[in-house]
């Protein structure tokens, strides 16, 4: 028996090997992806921030213009008075529309995301007759709120009679605008005007050409 070596002979075992790390991740390698996933999560938030910014000044652009709208098929449709109120100061950034009075029964309401406000910003154009010019020529955008530019600059309340027209509180017909821009953001700037004589409202976009910000219809 002596030809046999100490590994050949029966019930002797062979060198044992650990298994203890031949599967799973170690925590080196967990905190390594981990901090893959954070890069790329943090990458990918940055790059959304201007398209999440967009489609909150889109919606604020879109609540005013529509509200308007409403206050004046409604008024026509209804054959009745339907006031649109903007309020900046006590509940800043909403828009009400009531029925004949501005303290009538609500018809809608609404109001701007919490960064977007009824504004106007340095840079905008503020000449009502030498391009470039404010939207549709109304006002000097003195104030954010303008719905009365021939008459009394600074009213924040116009009435929409069953004729379309546009008036203000003394029966004057009132051409009117308003601004609408994230503070600090003028690339950001919209506006809305409405025709007097014919109750007709438009949308506007501010664009830098060169040096200078202009506004288009939308």
């Amino acid at each position: 028996m002596q030809g046999l070596s100490r590994h050949s002979q029966p019930g002797v075992r062979g060198p044992v090997h650990s298994t203890a790390n031949s599967g799973g991740f170690s925590l080196m390698e967990l905190m390594i992806v981990c901090s893959i996933f954070m890069i790329v999560g943090g990458i990918t938030a940055i790059s959304l921030i201007p398209a999440w910014q967009q489609t909150r000044i889109t919606e604020a652009y879109n609540t005013t213009l529509m509200i308007i709208r409403r206050a004046h098929d409604e008024a026509v449709a209804e054959r009745r008075i339907y006031v649109v109120s903007f309020n900046n100061t006590a509940v800043p950034n909403t828009v009400t529309v009531t029925q004949n009075a501005p303290n009538g029964p609500v018809l809608v309401s609404g109001a701007l995301p919490p960064e977007i406000t009824y504004t106007t910003l340095p840079g905008m154009p503020t000449s009502n007759a030498a391009p470039p010019t404010t939207p549709d020529s109304f006002g000097i955008a003195s104030f954010a709120i303008d719905l009365d530019v021939n008459v009394t600059p600074g009213v924040n309340t116009i009435y929409f009679y069953p004729t379309g027209t546009a008036l203000d509180g003394a029966g004057n017909t009132s051409n009117g605008v308003v601004y609408i821009a994230r503070t600090g953001d003028i690339n950001s700037a919209r506006a809305v005007t409405i025709w007097g004589a014919t109750g007709r409202i438009r949308g506007w976009r501010l664009f830098q050409t060169g040096s200078q910000y202009n506004w288009r219809q939308l």
